[in-house]
Parts: C-alpha cells; sequence; structure tokens
C-alpha cells in the first residue's frame, strides 16, 4: 500500500483541474494580494462555467461572498454567502458559511434570517463563542431589541489586539486570529474588538485556503484534522 502512494499521488497531480479550478485560484491570489475587485471578477467566471462540481461552486460562492465584502458591498455579499451554504456538505465547513451568511444577512438588515443561518452555525458548533455573540445580537435585533453595548477592553484586551495589530503588518492573519479568539477565552472584553476580528477571520480564511484543493484540483477535498 505505502508503495502505491507515489503513484497515487503522481495521479493526482496529473488530473485535469475542475471547471471553475484556475479562476478559483486567481480570485484567492487576488484577495490574498489585497485586490478584491479583481477576486469578484475571478470567482464570477469561474461560476459561469459549465460542469462545476458541488464541492467547487460552493467554494466559489462563499469566497466571492467574502470577496463583496471585502468591497463592502453588503448585498451582494450577502446573496453570494447564501447560495454557498447549502452547497457545503462538509459541517465544519457549513458551520463557517451558515455564520459568514449569517453576519452578511445582518449587515442588510434581515435580522430573522440571520437568526436562522447563525442558529444553524451553532448547531454545527456549539462552543463558537464569535457565533454565539452574533446570533444573540441578531436575535435581540429580530425582536426590536438594542443589542448589548460592547464591553469597555480591559489592559491586556488593548495589550492583545496590538500584538494582534503588529501579526496583520506582518501578514500573519491566521496567527492574529488565534491571538484574539484565544484571549476572548481569557478575557471577555475582548469581545469590544468583535467586527475587527470578525474581519479578520474573513482574510485568514483566504491564507488558509491559498494552498487548499477546494477550488484548484479535480477531487474534492479530504477533510482536515481539528
Amino acid at each position: 500500500m505505502m508503495r502505491a502512494l507515489p503513484l497515487l499521488l503522481a495521479l493526482s497531480l496529473l488530473a485535469p483541474l475542475a471547471p471553475g479550478a484556475s479562476d478559483g485560484r486567481s480570485g484567492v491570489d487576488a484577495l490574498g494580494v489585497g485586490s478584491p475587485v479583481e477576486a469578484v471578477a475571478a470567482f464570477q467566471t469561474g461560476l459561469a462555467q459549465s460542469g462545476v462540481p458541488r464541492w467547487a461552486e460552493a467554494r466559489l460562492w462563499y469566497d466571492l461572498g467574502l470577496a463583496h465584502a471585502r468591497t463592502g458591498n453588503d448585498a451582494q455579499a450577502d446573496t453570494a454567502l447564501g447560495r454557498a451554504v447549502p452547497l457545503q456538505d462538509d459541517p465544519a465547513a457549513r458551520a463557517r458559511y451558515a455564520a459568514a451568511a449569517g453576519t452578511a444577512a445582518l449587515a442588510v438588515g434581515d435580522a430573522p434570517r440571520a437568526v436562522g443561518l447563525l442558529r444553524r452555525a451553532l448547531l454545527l458548533a456549539p462552543d463558537d463563542a464569535s457565533y454565539r455573540r452574533t446570533y444573540e445580537i441578531a436575535r435581540r435585533r429580530a425582536q426590536g431589541e438594542e443589542p448589548p453595548g460592547l464591553p469597555e477592553p480591559s489592559d491586556f484586551a488593548r495589550r492583545l489586539k496590538e500584538r494582534a495589530e503588529r501579526l496583520v503588518g506582518e501578514r500573519r492573519y491566521g496567527d492574529a486570529l488565534a491571538l484574539m479568539q484565544d484571549g476572548l477565552r481569557q478575557d471577555s472584553t475582548v469581545a469590544a474588538y468583535a467586527e475587527w476580528t470578525a474581519r479578520l477571520g474573513g482574510v485568514a480564511e483566504i491564507e488558509v485556503t491559498q494552498g487548499a484543493p477546494d477550488t484548484s484540483g479535480g477531487a474534492p477535498p479530504v477533510p482536515r484534522p481539528r
């Protein structure tokens, strides 16, 4: 079996790209260098092709939504992310998609739909503090209540944010996001930077997927260890 692995790897490398794959890779690269408008065009080109497999279409819609959000086009981000959720079959990825779609729905003022999407995310990832906080904001808005105000950040939270900003300056987006998420578990006032952290999460997602096979290979991605 071990001797067969090199052959299997070689065959996978020779496999033709799935329709939309090269456009998806171009879009991810554009987002990675801070060109969301170019990314939008690339993802749209990928989605316009015929024969795009379900797993690749899900990734293209999701990345298109992130790209629209980066350009400030909340309505288009809401539409694209909403299209991505039902196409994603992996539970962990579906939780991320539903949370992103719920946040986008909240941004366009559709709190009831945001509640449904964020509830779905929490059912799949019940321990995620950021999903729970956004869900609570959406629930209160759907009921006509004012969401709770953000806490005053502690000295620890301020120092943590400064460290995360330095990491962002070094383009270490995943490390910055992990730092903020770990800090939130230690100090609830880190939630004062929830919006900044949410935007960082979108950037970190792009950083992670630059090496992922979702829209750049000929087969669905293998789930990563967690």
